[in-house]
């Protein structure tokens, strides 16, 4: 028991340095060595779990997006109205991200980064499918505007990423939950008079 302890606490030691160096340096900046040295791992351990580095961004990528859409579900109350099902979901994100500043911002670099591979954005996208079923039904219902699914998506992943840059770089004294009061504002009514 002891040594799959072991085995899995070095793969996560592993994931853990390539995100801090990944977020500080960028991918292309961080060798595989400062990995390991930050892991505490001998490289042929690294390299037993990840063949090379772009293998192990697309598992970090994938670790990150697994535990966003198991938070984000957990907080999806669905006997809730659509509209109040939405704001949860949407707290719970920002919730997060202030709790994970280095995985929110891994996500955020590497969201359209090159250095991940076709498949993993799919499987990572497969995670979210259930939200694209609240956005529908939204449009449906008339409680969200009318646009294509991929223009909504990319509405409120920036929209949210940008809140939490807000947050990140500290340019606001608003308390937080005025400033997500103010950020449901604007989402349900627009910018526009």
């Amino acid at each position: 028991m002891k040594r799959e302890l072991s085995i899995q606490d070095n793969r996560q030691n592993i994931l853990d340095a390539a995100l801090h160096l990944f977020t500080t340096r960028g991918f292309h900046a961080t060798p595989t060595s400062a990995i390991c040295k930050k892991a505490g791992v001998a490289s042929g351990t690294l390299f037993h779990y990840f063949p090379d580095k772009t293998t192990l961004i697309g598992e970090l990528y994938l670790s990150i997006k697994s535990e966003m859409s198991k938070v984000f579900s957990e907080a999806d109350i669905k006997d809730l109205p659509l509209k109040e099902r939405t704001e949860k979901i949407l707290w719970a994100y920002l919730e997060w991200g202030i709790e994970n500043p280095e995985k929110e911002q891994f996500v955020m670099q590497f969201c359209n980064s090159p250095n991940i591979a076709e498949e993993v954005r799919k499987e990572a996208h497969s995670q979210f499918t259930w939200t694209d079923e609240i956005i529908v039904q939204g449009i449906k219902l008339g409680i969200f505007v009318d646009v294509p699914l991929e223009i909504f998506q990319v509405y409120l992943y920036r929209s949210a990423t940008g809140l939490l840059e807000l947050i990140r770089e500290n340019n606001t004294d608003l308390p937080l939950e005025e400033l997500f009061n103010y950020y449901i504002h604007v989402f349900w009514n627009g910018v526009l008079k």
